[in-house]
C-alpha cells in the first residue's frame, strides 16, 4: 500500500502527515506536548482506519513522575519509575524519549540536578542509545561539570559518529579558552536587551563568564579573544563591544545585537 509521510518539529512542537494516495486517506497530527509519539500514534490510527489489530496507547510516564518529583523529590521519582516498570510495564510508556522529555522539562524549570538524575536513569535503561548520553552531557554542562560532559559526549559519539551536535559540543568543550584579565571580564557583566521581552544576563564567577537568556538556564562561556566568546552547551557565540556597552548573539545563522540596559 503506497504511503507518503512527512514530519517536523521545534521547541516542544511536533507534527506529522501521513497520506495514502490510492485510497485518498489523510492523517494529520499536531502536538504541543513534545512527547514525540506522533509516528506511533499515526500508525495506530492507520490500523484502525484499515480495520487492522492495533495496540491502545499507553499512559505517559512523564506526567506521573513529574508530579512525584514535584511533591517528593527526584529520588522518589526514580524509585517510582523502577517500581512501575517492574510491576506495570504494559500500562505505562517507558520508551527512551519519555525520560528524555522529562529531563528537559526539569532543565527548563531550573532544576538541573534533578534533570541529571533523570538523564542518568535513561542512560541506565537505554545504554546503547547515543541520545541518552548526549542529553546527560548537556545537563552536566548546565552545572559546569565539564569533564563529565566531555565523557558523555564522547560515549554518545562512539555510539553514533554522525551525532553532529555531540561532535560540535565536544569541540567547544575541549577548545582551551583564551585567558582574559578580570578587568576586561568585569566590563561585560550586565543585562543586554536583544528584543522586547528577551535579554541576556551576563555574570561572572571567578575567571568565567556566564550567559543566561530570558527563560533559559545559565550557560558557561569560553573566551576566543578579549571580545569574542562561545557558549559551551549550545552552538552560539557572543561578541562584546570593547567597552561592554553592547553585545551581538550569533546563533543559527543570525546576528542579534543588544544594548546593555542594566549594569552588573
Amino acid at each position: 500500500m503506497p504511503v507518503i509521510t512527512h514530519g517536523g518539529g521545534i521547541n516542544g512542537f511536533t507534527t506529522t502527515i501521513v497520506r495514502y494516495p490510492n485510497e485518498k486517506n489523510l492523517i494529520v497530527m499536531l502536538d504541543n506536548t513534545g512527547s514525540g509519539y506522533l509516528n506511533r500514534l499515526s500508525e495506530s490510527l492507520a490500523k484502525i482506519l484499515y480495520n487492522q489489530p492495533y495496540d491502545p496507547p499507553k499512559i505517559s510516564i512523564v506526567e506521573v513522575l513529574e508530579k512525584t518529583i514535584a511533591e517528593k523529590g527526584v529520588a522518589a521519582g526514580v524509585a517510582q519509575y523502577r517500581d512501575l516498570k517492574a510491576k506495570q510495564p504494559a500500562m505505562y510508556e517507558f520508551a527512551e524519549p519519555e525520560l528524555n522529555r522529562l529531563g528537559y522539562q526539569l532543565l527548563r524549570s531550573g532544576k538541573p540536578k534533578e534533570a541529571i538524575e533523570i538523564f542518568k536513569l535513561n542512560v541506565e535503561a537505554y545504554p546503547q542509545a547515543y541520545n541518552t548520553y548526549d542529553s546527560l552531557a548537556e545537563a552536566y554542562m548546565t552545572v559546569n561539570e565539564r569533564e563529565l560532559a566531555i565523557q558523555n559526549y564522547k560515549k554518545s559519539i562512539e555510539l553514533n559518529p554522525k551525532n553532529t551536535n555531540g561532535v560540535e559540543a565536544l569541540k567547544r568543550l575541549e577548545n582551551p579558552p583564551a585567558k582574559i584579565d578580570a578587568a576586561t571580564l568585569d566590563k561585560y557583566v550586565g543585562t543586554y536587551e536583544l528584543a522586547p521581552g528577551f535579554s541576556i544576563a551576563v555574570t561572572r564567577e571567578g575567571e568565567t563568564l556566564f550567559a543566561q537568556a530570558t527563560g533559559q538556564a545559565k550557560f558557561e562561556m569560553a573566551a576566543d579573544s578579549p571580545t569574542e566568546f562561545h557558549l559551551l552547551v549550545v552552538p552560539a557565540k557572543i561578541t562584546f563591544a570593547a567597552d561592554g556597552s553592547s553585545l551581538t548573539l550569533h546563533q543559527g545563522g543570525r546576528d542579534m545585537p543588544g544594548k546593555r540596559v542594566v549594569n552588573r
